[in-house]
């Protein structure tokens, strides 16, 4: 069954599934809850196998640029090796050629020998690892720089940060988002300047049901790099999100990126984990 929105009712039947293969393996799927919630029903990211109306196999895929896609899945330990998987990946691989997207990424957690296996098999070839990562005990900063300014972005911010985002990471400059995503309850974005000049934006997406926060697309213009606008930024963030009742906050950081690693430790984050990419061509 291909979906291009979920009910609340199928979200919850997905996170059920999810908690039976992270039980059953010791690990911990990312599975993008915002973006699932917010799917904006215009084109096929969402795949379901059922059988007597019950979820056995999810799969889906996050495209957040055009030159790739993500792809995260779950089959029941149940109903393993029966080509429900397969079934569900041909789908989405379809989907994917109908949009001329021609990357499809596995994530994989790297403790999951069972992923790491189908990702193989399907000919994924290592791309890159990133540590996932959680507050234990916050360590608070001293603030340095009297002139840096910590504020929540708005609509006239937008294109700023998605030019300093794509610049930061590499990607293709993204649509700008547009007053509504600036009021989402469950999002903050947030944006550094110095004085009156923008140098940084961060993402922050609350989890109330579980005191959780997830930070992402944390970056620093790279003409102001190096001088610990980032350390202050950050411990800023995380105190105003311990304030408001979001003690579990989480993030993620390449592998090979020490000095945001060293950065992120500075703050009280510790590794939880590692999720490992694999790429595939899509023809």
């Amino acid at each position: 069954m291909a979906k291009q929105s979920l009910t609340p009712e199928e979200l919850t039947e997905i996170r059920e599934l999810v908690e039976v293969c992270n039980n059953l393996e010791g690990i911990q799927l990312k599975m993008n809850w915002d973006m699932l919630k917010e799917r904006k029903g215009d084109q096929t990211d969402d795949f379901l196998y059922c059988e007597d109306g019950r979820l056995l196999g999810y799969f889906a895929l996050f495209a957040i640029q055009s030159t790739e896609a993500e792809m995260i899945a779950a089959v029941h330990p149940d109903a393993r090796c029966k080509g429900i998987f397969r079934q569900l990946f041909h789908a989405a691989y379809e989907q994917l050629k109908q949009r001329t997207i021609p990357k499809l990424l596995f994530v994989v957690d790297n403790k999951s020998e069972s992923a790491t296996a189908v990702a193989k098999h399907y000919g994924g070839q290592y791309q890159h690892s990133e540590y996932g990562m959680k507050l234990q005990t916050a360590k608070i900063q001293p603030k340095r720089h009297d002139n840096l300014l910590v504020r929540r972005a708005t609509v006239a911010d937008a294109q700023f940060c998605a030019q300093v985002a794509s610049d930061a990471f590499g990607y293709p400059i993204r649509p700008a988002k547009d007053a509504s995503f600036f009021e989402l309850p469950t999002r903050r974005t947030y944006v550094f300047c110095l004085g009156e000049e923008r140098i940084g934006t961060m993402q922050v997406v609350l989890y109330p049901e579980t005191q959780g926060a997830g930070i992402y697309g944390f970056c620093v213009d790279k003409h102001h790099q190096g001088k610990g606008y980032g350390r202050q930024v950050l411990s800023e963030v995380v105190q105003e999100l311990l304030q408001d009742g979001y003690p579990n906050v989480e993030l993620e950081v390449a592998c090979e990126n020490k000095n945001a690693l060293g950065l992120y430790q500075s703050i009280g984050f510790e590794e939880i984990g590692a999720i490992d990419y694999y790429a595939i061509s899509v023809q």
